[in-house]
């Protein structure tokens, strides 16, 4: 096994296992033979404390009304962003805001630049010039929340996406290499009742091993072979050569059907190697092997996907005696680690099956850089923590304590699990397996003979909701099948979207009981949409009874927490456009577009190339009137998107990753500043201070589009014209009665136009920000759609590759019928 990369890094839950570590001191007689020295591993809690909120501020906004044509920049806007019909202009002055979609305005980008992503940068180029002789009336930015939450979800799924190629997938490596050598020294070792477990064992392990090493940025590849030159079934093949020996035929030909499986990733089956499904299916469905997301990024990414969709998506059943043996017998694996081969020693040495079981103390928190493969282990699910959310069910942390109480043993041995007697008490005992860590756990449905993977998949507020308010496995009975992101405000507390979901279930049963006569299937909606919002309230409860702790442990968590803001509904003291009666649903689409994005994962974009500048301008010319933009005042949402913002620079600091993005002028310290800056500036808007030159000239002139650059890319631009913004996110598999499987969507499209009209500071004007445009739909799950696949509808009249077998953009949800005039 090759040496273990620097970098390696963790965090998590601290809760001590028991794991198996075998010394053997050679030279000694079997009476005299070594005890096994059980260690136990650290995972570390990472939970960050945001800092204390500040006062509460009394709102005192000062706004005279005015008409449309009676804002200082009304005629450049309409030259700006092209004619409105009298219908958007009487909507825009009613309302004081307006939504236009992408095909009503240009890009915006300054010239000579090129873009990382189409939304941001389209918000920088509305600032105009950054020199002061070319502002325009037309360059008053508004500032709102989507340009900020879209920001920092690019940001951090490129990060997330660097990590998983590399300190996730390296640290998985270097442990999966060093757990089956050590299975292969075991199976050796084993006795002929036990060595066809130890086989099936390895199975198991050489699978996602061949499935990481099949990439060209691979590190460790397997032995004497070169890295393949792609991640195909052939090269997957070719690796598994090297692995062949250690095979009998039988189980070489079922392991070179799963590589098929999982690479066509078109079918579902019950698994030859003894692995069934996490979420307890009969059938593995081999099309979730398929790369989505952030996933189907680089090769290394891909890899990493599909080597955690068979660790974390498959495991062993404990209520069966093959899943038993199994999970005892990784544990032994896990904790072998060979002695030095010494030049004295006699050909009678002791066997691993002969060595002695003794407990050993605690290790103490392991170091940065995994020494052995029980750390390696610990760093993959410390940073997936963090990352993503605890684990979902049983690990390692739960197993080993209940094996080494119920196993009832002097001694572990490599032959133990072919000991009927002590499977016999494992078997009995199966229902007692301590739970998933605590975080939530009171929230999370119970249930006897769970799966156990090696990284069990992660619990997350988003699946949860999806669980707790949908029909699932004979669960919620009375619950709607089908779920709808519309709940997700709705369970925060927003009256609007609350006030939608007796017509949002009235859609998804084939009707609208705003037309409907039938009075027996309105009553039918109204009862189920009292159930639903029912459950939501018993739900929300519970959630805010959960510590502050719990909802600072990974930064999914956190995101929902930031969205919670978006819930209140603006009264007195606040601006026209956020007490108008279309502004909840304004807020419903900044909701959904931000959730969307965090349940998309979307991958790497294409790098930059060379940096370019604009040409300099002489500074002799005189500056043009000042340009007043306008930042929404929201002091909530300000203060915990920069929580978040603190807690992800923790985490990288926490386990040593991106440190040039925590530098003084990395993309954390940057990005935070914004936020702070703008956090104040939106309190004196709120409080009725008048900003101040330097105020406004920081709303007109911040630039956001590099914090969707890759990591370590800086502010070096890229030669590629545009990279698109739309992201889609499946949320949901759901069968209806008589029906066939489906998908629930939630996509984005082209960033919308959002036009805002403010008076304060007796400057009445009209502003101009970014903003979602958000869409849920249904679509039939025997052709899933894939993150290109939505792009070519939604971008179709500017794609070359758009087929005549792509379906129409689906229309706007009925929710958002009050935003569009």
């Amino acid at each position: 096994m090759k040496n273990f990369f620097p970098g390696v890094l963790g965090f998590g839950t601290l809760i001590c296992s028991l794991l198996l570590f075998v010394w053997p001191a050679l030279g000694q007689s079997k009476a005299e033979s070594p005890s096994i020295t059980l260690k136990s591993a650290t995972i570390r809690d990472f939970s960050f404390t945001p800092p204390p909120p500040p006062a509460e501020i009394t709102p005192a906004f000062k706004e005279k009304s005015f008409n449309l044509k009676e804002a200082a920049n009304y005629r450049e806007i309409r030259a700006l962003v092209g004619p409105l019909t009298p219908e958007q202009e009487r909507y825009l002055e009613k309302n004081r805001f307006l939504l236009l979609p992408k095909a009503k305005y240009l890009a915006f980008r300054r010239t000579g630049q090129g873009v990382y992503d189409e939304m941001l940068a389209n918000f920088d180029g509305l600032g105009g010039s950054q020199e002061q002789h070319l502002r325009a009336p037309q360059n008053a930015r508004f500032v709102g929340p989507d340009v900020f939450l879209h920001a920092l979800a690019k940001y951090y799924h490129q990060r997330v996406a660097a990590v998983e190629a590399g300190p996730l997938s390296q640290a998985t490596e270097f442990m999966l290499s060093g757990l089956y050598e050590h299975a292969v020294a075991l199976k050796d070792a084993a006795g002929r009742g036990a060595a066809g477990s130890w086989e099936r064992l390895l199975a198991q392990l050489a699978v996602p091993l061949i499935l990481l090493q099949n990439s060209p940025e691979t590190s460790n590849g397997a032995p004497g072979a070169s890295p393949p030159p792609a991640d195909t079934l052939e090269n997957a093949l070719k690796l598994f050569e090297s692995y062949r020996p250690d095979f009998s035929k039988a189980m070489a030909g079922k392991m070179k059907t799963e590589l098929e499986r999982i690479y066509k990733a078109e079918t579902a089956a019950v698994g030859l190697l003894g692995l069934v499904p996490a979420d307890g299916s009969e059938r593995i469905d081999y099309r979730l092997f398929r790369p989505v997301g952030r996933g189907a990024g680089q090769a290394r990414n891909r890899a990493y996907f599909r080597a955690m969709a068979w660790l974390g998506g498959l495991g062993w059943s404990t209520g069966t005696r093959e899943g038993l043996t199994d999970a005892l017998n990784c544990s032994l694996a896990m904790s072998y680690e060979p002695a030095p081969a010494r030049a004295d020693q006699a050909d009678g040495s002791p066997k691993i099956s002969e060595l002695r079981v003794a407990v050993a103390p605690a290790e103490n928190a392991a170091p940065r850089e995994p020494a052995n493969i029980r750390q390696a282990w610990a760093r993959v699910m410390e940073i997936n923590t963090f990352l993503l959310g605890y684990p979902d069910a049983p690990s390692y942390l739960e197993w080993l304590p209940f094996l080494m109480k119920e196993a009832v043993v002097s001694e572990f041995r490599v032959d133990t699990s072919a000991d009927p007697a002590v499977m016999d008490r494992l078997a009995a005992a199966a229902g007692s397996i301590a739970a998933a860590p605590p975080h939530f756990r009171d929230l999370r449905p119970g249930g006897e003979a769970p799966v156990i993977a090696i990284f069990p998949r992660r619990f997350t507020l988003a699946g949860l909701i999806t669980e707790q308010l949908t029909y699932e496995d004979g669960r919620n009975e009375e619950a709607p099948v089908m779920f709808s992101g519309l709940w997700v405000p709705a369970l925060l507390g927003q009256k609007y979207a609350r006030d939608q979901v007796p017509r949002q279930l009235a859609g998804a049963s084939g009707g609208d009981p705003l037309v409907l006569e039938d009075g027996s299937l309105r009553e039918l909606i109204k009862l189920s949409a009292a159930n639903l919002t029912g459950r939501m309230d018993t739900l929300s409860a519970r959630l805010r009874a959960e510590p502050q702790a719990h909802w600072s442990s990974s930064f999914t968590t956190t995101w929902i927490r930031v969205l919670a803001t978006l819930t209140a509904e603006p009264g007195q003291g606040h601006p026209e456009y956020q007490r108008s009666p279309a502004f909840p649903a304004k807020r419903v689409e900044t909701i959904l577009g931000a959730y969307t994005e965090m349940r998309h994962d979307p991958s790497l974009e294409t790098l930059p190339g060379p940096e370019k500048t604009a040409p300099p301008i002489a500074e002799e010319e005189a500056p043009a009137p000042l340009v007043k933009g306008f930042v929404e005042p929201n002091p909530a949402f300000w203060r915990e998107m920069t929580g978040a913002v603190q807690m992800l620079a923790a985490g990288w600091r926490e386990f040593g990753l991106f440190p040039e993005d925590l530098a003084e002028m990395g993309a954390l310290p940057r990005f935070q500043k914004r936020l702070e800056r703008c956090a104040a500036i939106s309190a004196k808007e709120l409080t009725g201070e008048e900003l101040t030159d330097d105020d406004y000239e920081f709303i007109r002139l911040f630039t956001l589009d590099w914090m969707a650059a890759p990591p370590g890319r800086g502010d070096h631009w890229p030669a590629d014209p545009e990279v698109h913004s739309a992201a889609l996110a499946p949320v949901q598999g759901f069968t209806p009665e008589g029906g066939s499987p489906s998908l629930v969507y939630e996509g984005n499209g082209e960033p919308a136009l959002m036009l805002v009209l403010v008076g304060n500071e007796k400057s009445p004007r009209l502003t101009v920000g970014l903003a979602y445009d958000h869409y849920e739909f249904v679509a039939p799950r025997e052709r899933p759609l894939d993150d290109e696949a939505w792009r070519r509808i939604v971008y179709r009249r500017h794609s070359r590759n758009a087929t005549a077998g792509d379906p129409d953009r689906p229309a706007k949800n009925f929710w958002y019928d009050p935003l569009r005039p």
